[in-house]
C-alpha cells in the first residue's frame, strides 16, 4: 500500500502565482511566486537548428566558459560568489548553454549579471582552450572504456550529435581549434532561443523589474516557433555491438529505437511503459533470478524525434573468489529482457502495478513542484514546449488517464522495431555467447 499526502492536488503549479512576459527582445521569461528570501533563476540559450561541430567541442565551450571570462579571471569571480553568497552554473551542450543562479534575493541580479557576463564574454585564448583539452583528456582517460550505453548511442544517433561516446571526444579533442568553439558559441547565441524562469515575491515589482531590465539588456534573440527536424531513421535489422575488456562483469543494453512526436499524451505513457518495465526487471532478474546486482530500463529522447527505450543489465561473468564462471548470464539477462517485453504485450501486469507507477510519477511531480530550485528548473523546461508553463499541471492531469490498453499499445509500436544489442566484457565472456550473439543478429 502507497500513501502520499496530497496526491489527490489537481495541479502542480497554481496558475495565480505566475506570471509570463515578452521583453523587446524576444526573450520569454516566467516568474512564480515565493515567500522564501532566497531565490534561484534558470535561463536556456537553446538553437534547434543542430550547428556541425566536431565531436569534444561542447565540452571545450562548457570548460571556457566556467574558467574565467574577458576580464574577470576565474578566481576573481569565484571570490564576488563568495562575497555574495551566490552559488551559480554554467554548463554548454552541443546545442544550448544553460545558466543556474541561487542567492539571497538582494544578491540575485548580481549574480545573474555576473553569470550573463560569462556567457557573452569567454576567455577565448589558446591558452585556455589548451587547458580545457588537458583537463578533459585527463578527465575521459580515467574512465575511457565504453558502456554499453555509449555503444547504443553511437549507433543508434550517428545523424548528430545529440549523444556520444568518450572514445570519440578523445579522438577528435586535438582537432578542435578556437575557432571551432567560438562558432559553436556564436551560433548559440545569435541563433538560438533564449529563456528564463525565476522566483520573486508577490508584488515587490521593484525585484522583479530588475531582474527583467538585467534580461532585457541582452543581444535580440530567435522566436521559438517549437520546429524540430524529423531526423529520425528506423533500425533496418537486428544489431549486434561487442567490446572487449578486462572485466569480471559484462555490460549488457538493449534498446529499441523509436520515433516521437513529443505528444504530451505520448511522453507520459513511453516513460509509464519504462518505469513498469524497469521494476519489472528489479523483480525478475535482480531479486528473483539474482542475475544482477543493477539492472533498469528507461526511455529518451533527443529534442528531435529520436526515441530510445533502453534495458541495461551488469552482470559478473567471472568471479575470482569462488572462481564460478557465468557466461551464459549473458544469455539469460537478453533472454529475460525479450520475456518482460512479450509479458507486457500479453498484457500480464495488474492494475496494482501500474497504479503504482501513477503515484510514483505524480509523487514525483508534487515533490518537484514543493522544491523551488527543481520548480524553477520544471517551468523552464516547460517553456521549451508548446504545451506552456502550466504544460506541467497537464502532465500531472494525464498520469491518471493512462489505461492499461494505452501501455500495450505503446509497447507494440516500441517493440515492433528492431532491437540494438550492445554488450562490454572480457574475451572469455565474448567468445563463450559468440554463437548466441550471431544468431541475434541474424534474426
Amino acid at each position: 500500500n502507497i500513501a502520499f499526502t496530497g496526491i489527490k492536488k489537481k495541479e502542480i503549479l497554481k496558475p495565480e502565482n505566475l506570471r509570463t512576459y515578452t521583453l523587446g527582445n524576444n526573450i520569454e521569461v516566467a516568474t512564480y511566486d515565493t515567500k522564501e528570501n532566497y531565490k534561484n533563476l534558470t535561463a536556456r540559450f537553446v538553437t534547434n537548428t543542430m550547428p556541425e561541430q566536431k565531436y569534444g567541442t561542447c565540452e571545450i565551450l562548457d570548460y571556457m566558459l566556467n574558467n574565467g571570462s574577458k576580464n574577470i579571471s576565474k578566481e576573481d569571480t569565484t571570490n564576488i560568489k563568495t562575497e555574495n553568497l551566490i552559488s551559480s552554473s554554467i554548463s554548454a551542450t552541443t546545442n544550448g548553454i544553460k545558466i543556474n543562479v541561487k542567492a539571497d534575493k538582494d544578491e540575485l541580479k548580481k549574480g545573474l549579471d555576473l553569470a550573463l557576463y560569462q556567457v557573452y564574454n569567454p576567455n577565448f585564448t589558446e591558452e585556455n582552450l589548451q587547458k580545457a583539452k588537458t583537463f578533459i583528456k585527463d578527465l575521459l582517460e580515467i574512465e575511457s572504456q565504453p558502456s554499453a550505453n555509449s555503444l547504443i548511442n553511437d549507433e543508434a544517433i550517428p545523424e548528430n550529435l545529440y549523444s556520444y561516446s568518450d572514445s570519440r571526444i578523445l579522438e577528435n579533442l586535438e582537432n578542435i581549434t578556437l575557432e571551432d568553439v567560438k562558432n559553436l558559441h556564436k551560433c548559440i547565441l545569435s541563433e538560438g532561443y533564449i529563456n528564463s524562469a525565476f522566483a520573486t515575491t508577490k508584488n515587490d515589482t521593484q525585484f522583479t523589474n530588475s531582474i527583467l531590465e538585467s534580461l532585457n539588456k541582452l543581444p535580440k534573440a530567435q522566436i521559438n516557433k517549437f520546429e524540430t527536424v524529423d531526423d529520425f531513421t528506423p533500425t533496418e535489422k537486428n544489431t549486434v555491438i561487442t567490446h572487449e575488456n578486462q572485466n569480471a562483469q559484462a555490460d549488457i543494453a538493449v534498446a529499441y529505437k523509436y520515433k516521437v512526436n513529443h505528444n504530451l499524451r505520448d511522453d507520459v505513457t513511453f516513460s509509464m511503459l519504462s518505469r513498469l518495465l524497469s521494476k519489472q526487471a528489479f523483480s525478475q532478474l535482480r531479486e528473483k533470478e539474482q542475475l544482477a546486482y543493477y539492472v533498469e530500463c528507461y526511455d529518451s529522447s533527443t529534442t528531435n524525434k529520436i526515441g530510445l527505450l533502453k534495458f541495461n543489465i551488469q552482470t559478473t561473468t567471472e568471479d575470482e573468489e569462488t572462481g564460478e564462471k557465468s557466461y551464459d548470464n549473458v544469455q539469460k539477462s537478453i533472454n529475460g529482457f525479450q520475456t518482460l517485453i512479450n509479458n507486457v504485450l500479453l498484457g500480464d501486469f495488474s492494475d496494482e502495478e501500474l497504479n503504482a507507477i501513477k503515484l510514483e510519477m505524480k509523487a514525483e511531480l508534487l515533490r518537484g513542484g514543493d522544491h523551488n530550485v527543481i520548480k524553477t528548473s520544471m517551468i523552464n523546461i516547460y517553456q521549451n514546449s508548446p504545451y506552456g508553463i502550466l504544460g506541467i499541471n497537464l502532465n500531472y492531469k494525464l498520469i491518471d488517464e493512462i489505461s492499461k490498453e494505452d501501455i500495450i499499445n505503446a509497447a507494440k509500436y516500441i517493440f515492433a522495431s528492431k532491437p540494438i544489442f550492445a554488450i562490454t566484457a572480457n574475451k572469455n565472456t565474448l567468445e563463450y555467447n559468440e554463437k548466441y550473439l550471431n544468431q541475434l543478429e541474424a534474426n
